[in-house]
C-alpha cells in the first residue's frame, strides 16, 4: 500500500483543498480534527490494493473473495462476511491495470513503479506522497526521457477533472502535476498525466513538456508553503470544502452556506454536523 513515511500536512491529494483554502490545513490541525476516513474511502483502498497486487505481481488478483479494512492496518484483510465483494470491483480494476499495461512498450526498456513514493519536502517542508503507478520509457543515453503518472479513482461521486481550475486556462491537475515534478530527473522531456475514473467512464489525460510542468507546478509549491505555515486566506467552496475535516466549524464555510448561493455546501456541512 501507499508508502507515504509519516503524516504530511500539507499533501498533494489535498491540493485541490489547500490551493485556494491556505488556512485550512493548520486550522483543522489546531483543532485536532483529523480524517475519520469513511465506507467509500475503506472500499476504495481495497480497489487500490487489488490494483497493487496485480500491477506488482503480474497475476491477477482472486476476485472471488470479500475483503474488509481493519484497524490499525493499511491492507485489507479476507472476510466470510461484510466488508466489500471484490468481483463487483473485478472490471474497474482491470480498466485501470490494462491502461497501465498499454503504456509499457512491447520492446525496448521500461521502469514500472506502484505506488511510487514521492518526496517534496526539499520544496515544502514534509511534503510527500504516493503516486498510484509511473512508468518510465523511452530511454536515451543518459536514462528514460519519457514518464506516465497514473492516478486511479475509485469513486463515482465527483468526476475528477485531468484540469486544475477553469479548463479553459489548461493548467494540469495539481495533485499529478506535482506527482510528475517530484519524480523529474534531468533525462526525462516529456510527460503524461492520467486520470482513471472506470466507474462513471473518466479516463482524461494531458501531455506536458518539462517546461511546460515546472511553470504549471510553481504556483501550487507557492500556496503549498504558504499553507504549511498556516498563512493566506479561508475560501468556500462545494470543491475546496467537500473533503474537509474542519468545514463545519469554519466561520467562511458557513457564511458561504448561509448565503443560499452554495446550497450544496449547506447540504456538506449539515450531513458533517
Amino acid at each position: 500500500m501507499p508508502d507515504n513515511r509519516g503524516h504530511s500536512i500539507v499533501s498533494p491529494s489535498g491540493s485541490h483543498q489547500w490551493r485556494r483554502c491556505t488556512r485550512s490545513v493548520r486550522f483543522a490541525e489546531a483543532l485536532a480534527i483529523s480524517d475519520k476516513g469513511s465506507a467509500y474511502a475503506d472500499e476504495g483502498t481495497i480497489a487500490h490494493w487489488l490494483c497493487e497486487q496485480w500491477l506488482r505481481t503480474g497475476k491477477e488478483p482472486d476476485f472471488t473473495r470479500r475483503m474488509a479494512m481493519t484497524p490499525g492496518s493499511d491492507d485489507p484483510v479476507v472476510v466470510d462476511k461484510g466488508g466489500y465483494d471484490t468481483f463487483d470491483m473485478m472490471d474497474h480494476v482491470t480498466a485501470y491495470v490494462n491502461y497501465v499495461r498499454s503504456q509499457i512498450p512491447s520492446d525496448g526498456e521500461y521502469d514500472l513503479g506502484v505506488e511510487r513514493f514521492v518526496d517534496l519536502s526539499h520544496w515544502v517542508p514534509d511534503m510527500r506522497g504516493s503516486a498510484d503507478s509511473v512508468v518510465l520509457t523511452d530511454k536515451g543515453p543518459n536514462g528514460f526521457r519519457r514518464m506516465y503518472v497514473n492516478d486511479f479513482k475509485y469513486g463515482q461521486g465527483v468526476r475528477v477533472p485531468i484540469t486544475e481550475g477553469d479548463p479553459d486556462d489548461g493548467l494540469p491537475n495539481a495533485q499529478l502535476a506535482l506527482y510528475a515534478f517530484g519524480l523529474l530527473t534531468d533525462p526525462i522531456e516529456t510527460i503524461r498525466i492520467s486520470i482513471i475514473q472506470p466507474r462513471i467512464g473518466n479516463t482524461v489525460w494531458m501531455d506536458l513538456t518539462r517546461e511546460d510542468l515546472v511553470e504549471a507546478v510553481a504556483p501550487t509549491i507557492a500556496a503549498a508553503n504558504t499553507a504549511w505555515q498556516g498563512m493566506g486566506r479561508f475560501e468556500a467552496s462545494p470543491e475546496i470544502c467537500r473533503f474537509c475535516p474542519a468545514m463545519p466549524y469554519c466561520a467562511t464555510a458557513m457564511k458561504a452556506a448561509g448565503l443560499g448561493g452554495l446550497d450544496r455546501l449547506a447540504a456538506l456541512a449539515a450531513k458533517a454536523r
